[in-house]
């Protein structure tokens, strides 16, 4: 089973490996690591910002706060995705689901934007396509 430390330390060794596989411990380690230094970020950005400014403007704050987000998600992109591939594989699910419960809801989230007509049709499929991802990485490690 890997740790806490070693989680992360091999989520970014295996940064552009898409071969191999991914315990569930390795992918929810890397989960929470990922959600703590989000949470970190963005204190240190907003009382930063704040301190500096006064805290006068609430809305420049959280501005900053996200884009110090974006930036550190652009670095994790590609290992997250590979991580999510790799722990597809490890439950013995294709790589090609990704594409279905990741990139499809993603897809299916910015035409429901654009057009109102098909939300009551299309909200359904996005919510079981991504209860369906959760599930598939809960799954335990096929041998």
């Amino acid at each position: 089973m890997v740790g806490f430390f070693e989680a992360y330390a091999l989520f970014f060794k295996k940064y552009f490996q898409l071969h191999g596989k991914s315990t569930r411990s390795e992918y929810w380690w890397v989960f929470l690591i990922n959600i703590i230094i989000r949470f970190i970020i963005s204190i240190i950005i907003f009382t930063i910002y704040s301190a500096i400014t006064g805290a006068d403007d609430l809305l420049f704050s959280l501005f900053y706060v996200i884009i110090g987000l974006c930036i550190y998600q652009f670095l994790i992109f590609i290992p997250s995705i590979n991580l999510i591939i790799r722990r597809y594989r490890d439950t013995g699910i294709s790589a090609w689901w990704f594409v279905l419960t990741n990139i499809l809801p993603f897809l299916i989230t910015v035409i429901i934007t654009f057009e109102n007509n098909f939300a009551s049709y299309l909200s359904p499929i996005v919510s079981l396509l991504l209860i369906a991802d959760f599930v598939i990485k809960l799954l335990p490690s096929k041998k």
